[in-house]
């Protein structure tokens, strides 16, 4: 495993329904934890609807949005082993569970910030096109 890089959130906007749609979001960084090297995770938004890759097994949910608090739900995933790399299952399972948990977001053009209660947050860049 490798150190994350310390979450700073994005200081330009709170919360833009629009940019964060219609961007495929990657998996950077998660304050006070790390993510297992050379694995990836990420989100994609559309019309409430989120999907994503969490390293072995996609999965999807809904999200809604009311200013700058971002709640998801009925989150599901394929059910797919990999024993490869070590210790990845349970990044994912760690990962989902955190999303489930999320309640405020921000975010600029290129980064955003998903924050439980607790404030630790998980950090992602958007994906090059």
């Amino acid at each position: 495993m490798t150190e994350s890089p310390t979450v700073e959130g994005p200081t330009d906007q709170v919360g833009s329904e629009l940019i964060l749609e219609g961007t495929s979001w990657d998996l950077f960084a998660v304050r006070k934890s790390t993510i297992i090297e050379g694995t990836q995770f990420t989100l994609a938004f559309e019309g409430g609807q989120v999907n994503g890759n969490a390293g072995c097994n996609s999965f999807f949910g809904t999200y809604a949005i009311e200013g700058a608090q971002i709640g998801f739900s009925g989150i599901g995933m394929t059910e797919m082993a990999c024993l490869e790399p070590e210790g990845l299952m349970e990044q994912e399972q760690y990962l989902l569970e955190f999303l489930g948990e999320i309640m405020r977001y921000e975010l600029d053009e290129r980064q955003l910030i998903l924050f439980r209660a607790d404030r630790e947050a998980l950090g992602f860049n958007a994906a090059s096109e």
